[in-house]
Formats: structure tokens, sequence, C-alpha cells
């Protein structure tokens, strides 16, 4: 690189910072460098090894404007939409919550689990919510993610069950824990202590393992205690003809075009996958300059899908 186009790759950063807003700490995560570097870069009596940075740099920022031109293209998701489905997942979430109470929600996956928690827990107070993976599935695990999303720093692993307990005593809070079929029965037991000594609600989502454990397993001692707490219970296998209506109105999706899509609602992923589909969608139907059409619709759900061929 001449010295003009290192100065201009400078400038081009400084120009990032500026109207993005980010740190230079964020800008070092997203371009890969250290903060220690790209700063530093930025002025002209840099005494680092300016082409071995100015490579970098140059990679980052090109790839950094073919993700925007991209994005561009992309339409994000609708707002949140209160379907009949999710007026469900709502009601079960309340009712846990005021009473308090252990609830269960469980369902096939693009049923509206996880987003209808995700919104009762950003529009209501004392919400914690944390996703289990097979990682957290101990006693201990679950704690700590439980613990990070009630921002507590306890680091104590004796201590977490109490630090926990003393965040929601008193406070009328709901724990929801999503991807709940991961949880050891440990796990679920300890959810259970929490419940009995601290008087908290809590809400296991996840898919219908979670209830068939428990509803299976309340014969033996090691459910039984957990299973007579259970105050409500809702299943939603499919999603409803009324929630897919109301998602592709809020997609903006032509009466015409909605044939194939009513069809792949009903498939594996359901609104998940009615969701991906669109979105890839406005981005051919962008790059070609068409309308929304089944044609296009087809293409998108085939490219997405296996099982595309005769949907």
């Amino acid at each position: 690189y001449t010295p003009a186009e290192i100065d201009g790759i400078r400038a081009e950063i400084a120009e990032i910072k500026e109207q993005s807003g980010l740190s230079w700490a964020d800008l070092a995560r997203e371009s890969g460098m250290p903060a220690g570097t790209i700063q530093p870069f930025t002025k002209s009596n840099y005494t680092g090894d300016n082409q071995k940075i100015a490579e970098k740099a140059k990679i980052w920022l090109m790839s950094r404007a073919d993700k925007q031109q991209a994005s561009r293209k992309l339409r994000r998701s609708p707002e949140f939409q209160k379907t009949p489905t999710a007026s469900a997942f709502l009601e079960t979430l309340m009712y846990a919550h005021t009473s308090p109470e252990i609830a269960v929600i469980s369902g096939s996956p693009g049923t509206g689990k996880t987003c209808t928690a995700e919104h009762y827990a950003a529009t209501s107070s004392n919400v914690y919510m944390t996703t289990m993976q097979p990682c957290t599935a101990t006693v201990n695990t679950m704690l700590n993610a439980i613990a990070e999303a009630m921002k507590l720093n306890e680091r104590s692993q004796g201590k977490l069950s109490g630090a926990i307990g003393a965040k929601v005593r008193g406070a009328g809070a709901l724990i929801i824990v999503d991807e709940a079929q991961h949880l050891a029965t440990a796990a679920l037991e300890q959810l259970r202590s929490l419940f009995d000594i601290y008087k908290v609600g809590i809400v296991l989502i996840g898919n219908e393992e979670v209830y068939s454990r428990l509803e299976g397993g309340a014969r033996k001692a090691t459910f039984a205690q957990l299973y007579s707490r259970i105050g409500m219970r809702t299943n939603k296998s499919k999603p409803a003809a009324k929630d897919v209506c109301m998602l592709l109105d809020a997609w903006d999706v032509p009466a015409d075009a909605r044939t194939l899509l009513k069809t792949i609602a009903q498939k594996p992923g359901g609104l998940r996958t009615i969701d991906r589909t669109l979105k890839l969608v406005h981005v051919l139907a962008a790059g070609k300059n068409e309308p929304i059409t089944e044609r296009l619709i087809k293409g998108a759900y085939e490219r997405l899908s296996s099982n595309g061929e005769g949907a």
C-alpha cells in the first residue's frame, strides 16, 4: 500500500468510529484486531507494521461494506405478534408470575414459545430468562446461568442458590428456563427447591419431552414432588391457522402467495421456518426486482430445506 492508500484506510476507520458510535473495543472485536493496535493505527505517527495492519484493516473494511450491502436487502422480522398461541403462552407466564407457581410451556419448534417468553421478559419487571444447553444440565451450571441472567456476582458454587434466593425473595419475581429438556433430574429438583423456599414463579419451556418426563416420572419418587407442584401446563404441537395468517399479514404477503406458506407452517419448524423463508424471499425479490410470488417462495423454501421439493 502507498502512504496515500494507508491514510485512506485510516480515515475510513476513523469515519466508521465517529458515525457508528462504537467504542475502540467494539471495533477491535468486529475487525479481529487488538484494541491496542487499531486505535494507534489511525494516527499518522503509528510506528508499527503499517503494511501488515493496513492489509488486515482493508479486508475487514471490504467485508463490512459487503455485509452492510447485504443487510440493506434483508427485511427484519416483524415485531412480536400477539397470536392466539402467543396469548395462551402469555397467560401461562402471567399465571406463574403472579401466583406464584411452577408452569410448563411445551410444544414443537416454531410455535413461538421462545419469542413469547422473550417478549414477556422484556415487558415485565423482575423476570429473569435463561436458556439451557447440554453443557448447563447440572445443578451448578444451571444455577450459574440463572445467576448470570440476574447479573449476580456470586462466584461460590455453594452460595449460588442462596444468592438467587435473596434476589427473588419477596420481589414478585419469575424465572423462565428455556430449553428445559436439557436439564438433569437433580437440576429440576433444584428449581423445585427454589420455588418451595423462596416462593418464586418458575416457567419451564421446551419441547414436548419436558412435560412427558415429568408426567411419566410422576409415579416415581424422583419426580413426584415436582410434578405435584406444576400449576399450569400449556402445550402447542403446531401453530394455529390464525397464528399463520397474522404472521403473513405482518410480512405483507399478498393473498395470492400464501398457499405454500400455510403448508410450510404445518411442517417441522412452523412459524420459524416461515420467518426464515420470507427473509430469503425479500432478498431474492430485491435482487430480481420482482414482487413476492409463490414461485419465489417455493424457490426460497427449497434453498432452506432439503424437504422443499413438493412442499
